[in-house]
């Protein structure tokens, strides 16, 4: 989510934390780095597969 470009608040409610500074006394690390590679490979992972001319996929 952060990667994602969430904003900090959001990112702790969703884990269920009762206060932003948990998440940021837990998981600053999580904002020092560039997760532009992460991400570039997480949004490959969702688009179309290319089938061949030989393949017929059994659903979708």
């Amino acid at each position: 989510m952060i990667a994602a470009g969430r904003r900090p608040l959001e990112v702790a409610r969703f884990m269920g934390h009762a206060k932003v500074t948990t998440k940021l006394g837990v998981y600053p690390h999580l904002y020092e780095d560039d997760h532009g590679d992460a991400m570039a490979a997480r949004g490959a992972m969702e688009a179309e597969p290319n089938y061949g001319p030989n393949v017929v996929p059994l659903w979708g």
